[in-house]
């Protein structure tokens, strides 16, 4: 196993509810990992399926690998906020470990239960950290097999289209802003968080990962639109911000109509009059910033 020198260790938090079908293909894609996390802790969101002690077992061989149950739980369900809640337990458990073992981390990886890493993708990502010390949030480039076929992820190269939640976070950062935030799309937050500080967060082309579920259909296509739609109303998006992430969820990948709930359920929270996130950075952002960031980038290209 390739090591980097210790202050480059980082712990892994992979939260998981109903993944049984897909905890095994997980376990070998973190064992393949070049340079293994030095604690991995999966969270149980409280599983309908029964598979904690069946989890239990196929971890069980590993003292470095910690499987725990998720204590609390805001909403009932699937939420961002319930999902946010696990990676900040799974945090709290591993640093704990980390104490009172005497181990050393610099770094905080969070993965999700669907995915395929590339065997050397955190070890990319943490000499990329090294090189840049001002770096907060990074990422590989994702290829999302959509039943069965490789559809493209990114149709337009617009800063931070791409920008995936299979990552790995500065631990000064992630300490800074007090951990995961307990909202919807808790990876956006961070993102806001991280460029309004002064940080630079990244893509890596060179870290590759197979998606083989499409983001936010866990649930179904329509509710995870939905839902989609519910979080950019919260996080304050500009109705043509909106309407331009629409249309592109519904270009890049299929099925087609998944602009149609997102759009849907916007408007139904304006009428509802639904509370927004009280966090003026990030709604600035999404109801200012953000759109001029993509029109000056298009601009940019047909101009140049």
């Amino acid at each position: 196993m390739i090591r980097l020198d210790d202050s480059h260790n980082y712990i892994l938090i992979t939260p998981i509810k109903d993944e049984y079908e897909n905890i095994l293909r997980l376990k070998q894609t973190v064992l393949n990992q070049t340079v293994k996390p030095i604690l991995w802790v999966i969270l149980d969101g409280d599983n309908n399926d029964d598979s904690f002690q069946m989890i239990n077992k196929i971890f069980e061989e590993y003292e470095w690998i910690y499987i725990i149950k998720q204590k609390k739980f805001h909403e009932r369900g699937y939420s961002h906020i319930n999902f946010a809640q696990a990676v900040n337990e799974g945090y709290q458990h591993a640093k704990h470990i980390c104490k009172k073992k005497g181990i050393s981390y610099s770094f905080i990886g969070k993965i999700d239960a669907t995915v395929l890493l590339a065997k050397d993708y955190f070890k990319i990502l943490l000499s990329e950290m090294k090189k840049d010390q001002k770096l907060a949030i990074i990422c590989g480039r994702e290829t999302l097999y959509n039943k069965g076929k490789k559809t493209k992820t990114h149709l337009f190269n617009i800063p931070r289209i791409g920008f995936k939640d299979i990552r790995l976070y500065n631990k000064e950062f992630f300490e800074g802003v007090a951990g995961y935030p307990l909202s919807y799309c808790p990876d956006s937050i961070l993102l806001i968080k991280a460029i309004n500080n002064g940080l630079n967060v990244k893509i890596s082309d060179e870290a590759c990962f197979i998606e083989t579920r499409l983001g936010g259909t866990k649930i179904g296509i329509w509710k995870g639109m939905k839902l989609k739609g519910k979080a950019m109303y919260v996080l304050g998006y500009h109705p043509i911000l909106l309407f331009l992430n629409a249309l592109y969820t519904s270009l890049k990948t299929p099925p087609h109509y998944q602009g149609l709930p997102i759009i849907w359920e916007y408007i139904l929270c304006i009428l509802r009059r639904d509370e927004k996130i009280k966090d003026e950075d990030v709604l600035e952002y999404y109801g200012k910033k953000r759109l001029k960031e993509i029109i000056n980038s298009i601009l940019g290209k047909i101009i140049g």
